[in-house]
């Protein structure tokens, strides 16, 4: 299909899965890629698609989508015949072939012919010409379409495009955390003290920052994989400073989505690590430092 772009969103954290939508996202704006498809969990998709449709992108949802085919037809001009409901049994036209090959009724024989596909993902119709030859799968069971497994990092295709379009990740309302904050707390620092951080410069850097920035009575919101063996949360409290983690459960992604999501309370401090000028670091600070405001950012290189 030329308008519809199939992905597996498969990463280990929602860190992973975030950063090759985005790059997804840029791939198709780059290659006029109008529609993608993924199975989705976690992100608000009416809502970022409200934003993406200034780049003609819709995002869909391959879980509960109402793929629909309207109509195909195959022939030149006028003199076509109807493969709608033959193709739709079809469930695909593999790529590297002739259509001239491979249909038994010719409506034009030993003349030039195209193919003619209209299809819906809900009420979003589209419109798709191919030449006889046919260089790429078309897919008329999307359930069976392949998904790409698309990786990449921030500047891997647009670093400019990819910092705008990070600020409108949006995700469903249910994850979210915050609710363990007392409703009546003013001033929250946030410390990304996640797998990336934890190493011995960084982890002393980031102690450092906590003894000058972080009072130790305003409650500060730790993030991290590991509560009982994270070195900054034990210096936390050997050092007396109040602070809260989120309960964690056998769900990596959603773990560190509910932390993203409280990091978005932060009218403090925000500690994280990342280092601009070689692009490298946690990805939570990278993520969290384009999409909050607080009082302050301390982002160690």
């Amino acid at each position: 299909m030329k308008n519809a772009y199939f992905i597996k969103l498969n990463g280990e954290h929602i860190l992973d899965d975030i950063f090759n939508l985005v790059n997804t996202i840029i791939y198709s704006i780059h290659t006029n890629r109008k529609i993608i498809v993924f199975n989705n969990d976690f992100f608000d998709l009416k809502k970022m698609n409200t934003y993406f449709k200034q780049y003609n992108i819709l995002l869909v949802n391959k879980k509960t989508t109402q793929f629909k085919i309207n109509a195909i037809f195959y022939g030149e001009n006028d003199n076509v015949i109807d493969l709608t409901d033959l193709l739709k049994n079809a469930h695909i036209i593999s790529g590297n072939t002739y259509l001239s090959n491979i249909l038994v009724n010719d409506p034009s024989p030993n003349k030039p012919k195209q193919l003619y596909y209209n299809y819906s993902f809900d009420d979003n119709e589209y419109f798709e010409i191919y030449d006889d030859y046919i260089e790429k799968d078309i897919y008329f069971d999307i359930k069976n379409a392949y998904e790409y497994l698309d990786k990449g990092w921030i500047d891997t295709l647009d670093k400019k495009l990819f910092d705008e379009l990070l600020e409108h990740i949006y995700f469903m309302s249910y994850y979210n955390s915050s609710k363990d904050f007392k409703e009546n707390q003013k001033k929250i620092n946030v410390i990304d003290a996640s797998k990336y951080c934890l190493n011995d410069e960084i982890i002393q850097k980031i102690i450092n920052e906590i003894k000058i920035h972080i009072n130790p009575n305003i409650e500060t919101f730790i993030i991290c994989e590991d509560i009982v063996n994270n070195p900054i949360i034990q210096f936390m409290n050997d050092n007396n400073y109040t602070y809260m983690v989120n309960i964690k459960n056998d769900n990596l992604k959603e773990n560190q989505l509910n932390d993203i999501i409280t990091s978005n309370l932060c009218t403090d401090e925000f500690i994280g690590y990342f280092d601009y000028k070689k692009c490298f670091g946690s990805p939570i600070t990278y993520f969290i430092n384009k999409n909050i405001n607080c009082n302050k950012k301390m982002i160690i290189e």
